[in-house]
């Protein structure tokens, strides 16, 4: 059993995952291909002619106000960002832009829960026609009834990650206000028998558990229970639970052979449900905002944004502390842990 957060980022790193293979196996040469691209390309720091992987925040709304998300935060201090939802002919203009450059992959989801989007289904089904390889949602799952679960499945979702956050009802339903664990759990088991029952044995369901100081006992545990029901079982740190115990660190945190360099900047592209495109899916707060994709296309904004150029020139040289938002990111925090 893990016992503090020290032990978990020494077994488990920031972010972790356990995976079944069948699902990947399943699939086709190009996802494989674009999965490779997603580790090759930051790693020789090469710029596509367009993003692997968008982000699109069909809406920013949530029926949850979970205590750790950034969301509730910014709303307990007043700095969220107006609420809305991407207009339909809108999200068709950025996957239609996406598909003729060969984009691989598109998340419905950034900040909110995808499933309060009135038109989720038509938008996964018009990303799969339009050749999209992996389609993918992160919820809640409160919302996830058997009708749009088969819905989701006949439109093509390749990938549905649920967040639970914790391996016992009180636990999880302190840490998410407003949830039900158990209709949450059946909602969970509905999907995947349907999935079953309809052979499409490709499409990935997953686990999400963010790790903080209510669950950081049951990392075992939730592996445990959800590992033979699940695709995969993923775990992470709360990142402001990681600035919290690190407080020197954010003082100062280059060293002479810091060598971090974000992946994010040759891998995605953050859409916002009002068009403000992100380079970083932890910068909730809009501070690094690229461009916008009422005003630009994507691939403009991709490669010629001068905010974009200076970012992946502040990290090829080693000197990302020069940008505020990124010296103080909890993934460079721990990248020696």
């Amino acid at each position: 059993m893990l016992k503090s957060k020290e032990t978990v980022i020494a077994n488990r790193g920031l972010h972790s995952h356990k995976c079944k293979k069948k699902w990947q196996q399943l699939r086709s040469d190009v996802y494989h291909e674009y999965r490779r691209n997603w580790h090759e390309y930051p790693e020789r720091q090469y710029l596509s002619p367009f993003p692997l992987h968008l982000d699109l925040d069909v809406t920013n709304a949530c029926n949850l106000r979970c205590k750790m998300c950034a969301r509730t935060i910014m709303i307990e201090k007043g700095n969220m960002p107006d609420i809305g939802f991407m207009d339909f002919d809108f999200v068709k203009h950025l996957i239609d832009e996406g598909a003729s450059q060969g984009l691989a992959s598109i998340k419905f989801s950034f900040q909110g829960e995808p499933l309060l989007h009135p038109k989720i289904v038509e938008i996964v089904t018009y990303a799969k026609k339009a050749g999209i390889i992996d389609t993918m949602i992160n919820t809640n799952g409160m919302l996830l009834t058997s009708e749009i679960s088969e819905a989701l499945l006949d439109g093509g979702l390749d990938n549905i990650f649920f967040s639970i956050d914790s391996a016992h009802k009180e636990i999880y339903e302190t840490i998410r206000p407003g949830a039900d664990y158990d209709k949450v759990v059946e909602n969970i088991l509905t999907f995947i028998r349907l999935r079953n029952l309809k052979e499409k044995n490709a499409v990935q369901v997953g686990v999400n558990m963010v790790v903080m100081e209510e669950n950081k006992d049951e990392v075992d545990t939730f592996i445990s229970q959800w590992s033979n029901i699940a695709d995969t079982v993923n775990w992470g740190l709360d990142h402001h639970f990681v600035l919290k115990e690190n407080p020197d660190k954010t003082k100062d945190i280059k060293t002479e052979d810091d060598n971090f360099c974000c992946s994010q900047l040759w891998q995605r592209l953050i859409v916002n449900w009002d068009g403000e495109c992100l380079p970083c899916c932890l910068d909730v707060e809009r501070e690094l905002v690229v461009g916008n994709a009422h005003n630009n296309s994507l691939q403009q904004i991709w490669l010629n944004s001068p905010l974009y150029k200076l970012l992946r020139e502040k990290h090829k040289s080693g000197n990302y502390q020069d940008i505020k938002r990124c010296k103080h990111c909890s993934f460079v925090l721990l990248k020696d842990t």
